[in-house]
């Protein structure tokens, strides 16, 4: 799928989950964590940098074995990307974003919203205090100004 923007909205995010879950065989639950959770909750309009979680290691490992059949390589650490496509799409393993690790997994209860589950694919959202504690540990002015966005969308829904 080529992109027009260095940006995925949420609409294009799913679709090209849709084709992540085409190509898998097994159940792999994805957590979206980060600015892409951002933009599937509506607070953000889109993002460039797509971050999941994938808890459970036996689907993480399944999940990045077939990465490549779908056309990405990996990039570094987390990272994986396909070829001419701007953004990329970072997968943490187990209970961890970037260098912060959860202190319960978000496959427990309460601990992840379902957006929406595929025939393979599931997709959650990672719940607020998470989100922002994750976002924090970074300390950019980005995860800042990403935090004040989520506390002030849901003080005002």
């Amino acid at each position: 799928m080529v992109q027009k923007s260095y940006r995925l909205d949420k609409n294009e995010l799913l679709d090209n989950l849709r084709v992540w879950n085409s190509v898998l065989r097994r159940k792999a639950r994805m957590i979206a964590c980060g600015g892409t959770a951002l933009t599937l909750l509506g607070v953000k309009a889109s993002t460039k940098d797509v971050d999941f979680m994938v808890p459970d290691i036996r689907e993480y490992n399944y999940l990045t074995k077939q990465l490549p059949a779908m056309g990405y390589t990996q990039t570094s650490g987390p990272g994986w990307k396909r070829g001419d496509e701007v953004f990329h799409f970072d997968i943490f393993r187990g209970n961890n974003i970037h260098t912060t690790g959860l202190l319960q997994s978000p496959l427990e209860d309460g601990q992840n919203r379902r957006l929406i589950e595929f025939s393979h694919l599931y997709i959650g959202i990672l719940n607020d205090y998470d989100l922002i504690s994750s976002k924090l540990m970074r300390g950019t002015r980005v995860d800042y100004e990403d935090c004040v966005m989520l506390a002030t969308a849901h003080r005002t829904s």
